[in-house]
């Protein structure tokens, strides 16, 4: 577990690092070169924290004699491994392509700064998840229970963290929308994009998961398969969604290709879902995540939507959900020990205090 902290911490530390430099930089002098700059921070700072971690020992990663039979596996395995990040780079590109081809310029970078801004929520809260759960699961790729485990762990975790997250982003889609357009009206054109594509945005997580757990057991073709399938899919409906509905069109042909990717893999690693899946859980926090939004999505339509709003109706929205934590009882027992390794220690009982009775 102790590499699992290091490994999520250096992440979240990084991210959040970006995402903090990226506003405020923003805020200040207003030019596209500071989110680049955020972006060298973060790489910088994860393979530097890394690097400090891994200084000893690396000579033993690799083996001393590689034979014949180990390199066809490992070609086996790598190829289709190569292929699959090729079709998913493309999968991420279809859809703006086919709004570039058929829209105006300036809708085409309203709806990448829409992409950019919901896409922050993978950096943030699921790229740690995800670099710790495909090691674990590899790791016991021949154990079915521990496997389960780590899969509910991991559905648990992205439902608490990113649904509230990403129902709170598409509550204040505007504020965002100008922090980091330079307040740009031009560009809220892509807001109601920003909107759907944030509230949809747990299927990303939710095909991520399981595509993972194919490519830590060694399916990989399979995971190249539902790639090759996504794509083909997100330049179909693009194709037929974006010439009718504009941008609306193309976030609703996104969303699609996530849930139908989700479905792919989760058909083809059903039998790891068994007793996994918590009904009751998931409704509660998407319950108290919509009486969130619903607040905040009041404040700003009936109060303001300036940018400058943005931190205090957060820490309205964190409010609210502390109190519908507690009112839902949301979290378990089990749920405060699991966040007793990610929280700092000083921070334990503040936060035992918020979310439990």
């Amino acid at each position: 577990m102790r590499k699992y902290d290091a490994i999520a911490k250096i992440l979240m530390t990084a991210g959040t690092l970006m995402v903090g430099l990226t506003v405020l930089g923003l805020l200040e002098f207003n030019n596209v070169v500071i989110p680049i700059l955020a972006w060298v921070i973060y790489g910088g700072v994860i393979c530097l924290w890394s690097l400090s971690i891994i200084r000893k020992g690396a000579e033993n990663v690799l083996p001393a004699k590689t034979e014949r039979g180990t390199i066809k596996q490992i070609i086996r395995y790598s190829l289709p491994l190569g292929i699959a990040g090729i079709v998913t780079v493309a999968t991420g590109i279809a859809d703006p392509m086919v709004v570039g081809g058929i829209l105006s310029e300036s809708q085409l970078g309203a709806y990448n700064a829409a992409i950019a801004i919901s896409g922050g929520l993978g950096v943030i809260f699921f790229a740690p998840l995800n670099t710790a759960f495909f090691p674990e699961t590899s790791t016991h790729a021949e154990n079915l229970q521990k496997i389960t485990n780590g899969l509910r762990l991991a559905l648990r975790y992205s439902i608490l963290a990113l649904i509230p997250v990403s129902f709170t982003l598409a509550a204040l889609s505007t504020q965002m929308m100008n922090l980091f357009t330079g307040g740009d009206s031009s560009y809220l054109v892509a807001n109601l994009s920003l909107q759907v594509m944030s509230v949809f945005f747990i299927f990303v997580a939710l095909q991520g998961i399981p595509t993972s757990l194919l490519l830590s057991t060694g399916k990989t073709t399979q995971a190249m398969i539902i790639g090759i399938a996504t794509v083909i899919l997100d330049v179909a409906l693009s194709v037929l969604m974006v010439p009718s509905f504009g941008l609306l069109g193309a976030a609703t042909s996104r969303v699609l290709v996530d849930v139908a990717g989700f479905l792919m893999a989760l058909y083809l690693t059903k039998r790891y879902f068994r007793n996994v899946v918590d009904l009751g859980f998931y409704s509660k926090v998407i319950l108290t995540s919509f009486i969130m939004f619903v607040v905040l999505f009041a404040l700003s339509q009936l109060v303001s939507d300036s940018f400058y709003t943005l931190i205090p109706y957060i820490l309205i929205g964190v409010l609210v959900m502390i109190l519908c934590i507690r009112g839902f009882k949301v979290l378990t027992e089990e749920d405060k020990k699991y966040l007793e390794h990610f929280v700092p220690a000083k921070l334990t009982k503040l936060t035992h205090l918020l979310l439990f009775d």
